[in-house]
């Protein structure tokens, strides 16, 4: 029920064999681990949208950290949120996502009562801090460990914003 596929380097290789694997009717994959993969941003959108359609409910691990996932990702991201109500755990850590696709993100996050884990992590948040609402306000609470430290939140805007609950900050 688990494949892990992390720091495999696989790129845009071999992506039509793996969502041949994820359409199959008898996938019954709980936990998918792409973590370090170096997946472009058409082949993640592909990944998402499958997710979305063919596994939906059986979903309860994503890990795309350090993937080359860019904002034009964000619809396919939130499209495969909206489905996966199960998903417990969702790394986008180690990315290129900005403020914007954050916000998106989270306010997908609203009525997903089952989502525990999200680290956002290490992408390039904090270029208009005031534009990224907190998660206290468009997540449900049941979120126990958000991941948001290194960003690119300057010193003023860490200091502004203690409502972000920024555990860690290379710059502080």
């Amino acid at each position: 029920r688990s494949i892990d596929l992390s720091e495999n380097k696989i790129g845009n290789k071999n992506i039509d064999e793996l969502l041949e694997f994820i359409q199959d009717p008898k996938c019954n994959i709980e936990d998918l681990n792409f973590f370090g993969n170096y997946i472009g941003d058409d082949n993640i959108i592909k990944i998402c949208d499958s997710l979305a359609m063919y596994i939906q409910y059986r979903l309860v691990k994503l890990n795309l950290g350090k993937n080359n996932v860019h904002d034009n990702c964000t619809s396919s991201i939130c499209l495969m949120l909206n489905k996966c109500s199960g998903l417990r755990v969702l790394n986008l850590s180690h990315n290129w996502l900005h403020n914007q696709s954050a916000t998106k993100i989270l306010k997908e996050l609203t009525d997903h009562y089952e989502l525990r884990i999200l680290d956002l992590s290490w992408n390039n948040i904090g270029d208009d801090l005031t534009a990224l609402p907190t998660y206290e306000h468009l997540v449900n609470s049941e979120i126990t460990h958000p991941e948001r430290q290194f960003n690119n939140f300057s010193i003023n805007e860490a200091l502004y914003t203690g409502k972000l609950k920024l555990r860690t900050n290379p710059l502080l």
